[in-house]
């Protein structure tokens, strides 16, 4: 197995500010032209309910990852009692990206009240000294427009219609680690409303899933969710497998 060089951006204790776009720390360079994997995940705090918390993942300058909250969690009943403050805008990402000229990994995060905390972590892994069958992804475009919609009469909605979906047949019948990320957005506008449930499958079976909460404050946008798992799966060789969430 060859030895896999990353960059890694580290950021513990940073004090938010109210100033949109604040950065909270940047990596080293990452190498041009490699191909990386890039994780990401981490959480900043609010102080009330309807107080804003952003935060933007960005490689080489562009934003590929967002995280936003207006709500806290009710810390008056267990298990969260005595916990102040508990973070809620969390973020959760992974996705393929080749570096440009001196790209490096950023976070930015910021809050409606100063002097709340935050941490992330962010890993870029080069792909170079992989063979190509090793490793497989798909994704839909980096963009920020809404690419599915689903009602709640949809059921389970296969998040495809973009690229989300991977369908790949391995040569042998190995381990692989299956790594997925969804950007959730509630879209009713209504304060708490819109539950969105999120789940992975491989080959229709259910891995794992969660719901996270609605629309608090009636902003949908300031209501931007990161879903990010992981699994272990076994596959089976010279038979095609797909893999999706829904």
């Amino acid at each position: 197995m060859p030895s896999i060089a990353r960059v890694d951006l580290v950021i513990d204790d940073y004090t938010l500010t109210t100033t949109a776009g604040s950065s909270a720390g940047a990596s080293s360079a990452l190498t041009q032209g490699a191909e990386y994997l890039v994780l990401a995940s981490g959480n900043a705090q609010n102080e009330n309910i309807n107080e804003v918390t952003q935060t933007n993942l960005l490689v080489g300058g562009t934003i590929f990852g967002r995280a936003s909250s207006s709500w806290t969690y009710d810390t008056s009943t267990a298990p969260l009692a005595g916990v102040q403050n508990v973070a809620s805008a969390q973020v959760g990402a992974v996705f393929a990206h080749t570096a440009g000229a001196a790209e490096q990994l950023e976070i930015q995060t910021w809050c409606d009240t100063a002097g709340e905390g935050a941490q992330f972590r962010v890993t870029a892994l080069d792909l170079t000294g992989l063979d190509a069958a090793d490793w497989q992804s798909a994704e839909s475009p980096n963009s920020d427009t809404i690419s599915d919609q689903p009602l709640v009469t949809d059921g389970w909605l296969a998040l495809d219609d973009s690229g989300g979906a991977l369908t790949f047949t391995p040569s042998s019948t190995e381990d692989w680690l299956l790594l997925a990320s969804v950007e959730a957005v509630p879209q009713t506008g209504v304060a708490g409303g819109n539950q969105i449930a999120i789940r992975t499958t491989v080959d229709g079976v259910a891995l794992s899933g969660t719901e996270v909460g609605g629309d608090v404050n009636g902003v949908p946008l300031e209501e931007v969710f990161g879903y990010l798992t992981h699994d272990v799966v076994s596959l089976t060789g010279g038979v095609p497998h797909t893999i999706q969430t829904v």
